[in-house]
């Protein structure tokens, strides 16, 4: 790490790479670990593919991390990372077309549906697409249980120099 010879320039050095790293590192395993509760809570949820719908899983799905928009913010108590699934629907799905902002797949998948379009399908297992598979409430789970985050949090640090242990 470089040398200071004011407090304050070490603090606003140590605040650019913390936002550097909130940014790039830590916003980069958050979006590969919903990508994998993806894949476990929503894709693996069913019993059969549908053979009337074109999964595009990581090519442009639900799954896909470019479909993934992060901001960092800081706030008074420190860096809030944000991410939010903006993948829209999938048009394949009964040529029903796409679903429009706000009502993003994420959060059709997150909470459920229980009326409107995919009520029924043409094999009879609409079910299972219209119960919530919570892969979004299952990430944030998972990181307050593991503290992964932290983890990457310390590491993207000690890259640039700052050793937080």
């Amino acid at each position: 790490m470089r040398d200071f010879d004011d407090l304050n320039k070490l603090l606003r050095y140590v605040e650019e790479q913390s936002a550097e790293v909130m940014e790039n590192d830590v916003s980069h395993n958050v979006k590969q670990l919903q990508s994998q509760h993806v894949k476990t809570d929503v894709y693996d949820a069913y019993t059969g593919q549908d053979p009337y719908m074109d999964r595009r899983g990581y090519n442009g799905g639900l799954a896909d991390t470019r479909n993934m928009i992060h901001t960092v913010t800081n706030t008074i108590n420190g860096i809030e990372l944000f991410i939010k699934n903006v993948t829209g629907g999938n048009e394949s799905v009964y040529k029903t077309g796409a679903t429009n902002p706000p009502d993003y797949l994420a959060g059709i998948i997150e909470n459920g549906r229980n009326n409107g379009r995919y009520m029924t399908n043409k094999t009879g297992t609409q079910n299972q697409y219209l119960n919530a598979r919570p892969f979004i409430s299952n990430t944030i789970e998972e990181l307050q249980n593991t503290l992964q985050h932290i983890d990457w949090y310390k590491r993207g640090m000690k890259r640039r120099g700052i050793d937080l242990e």
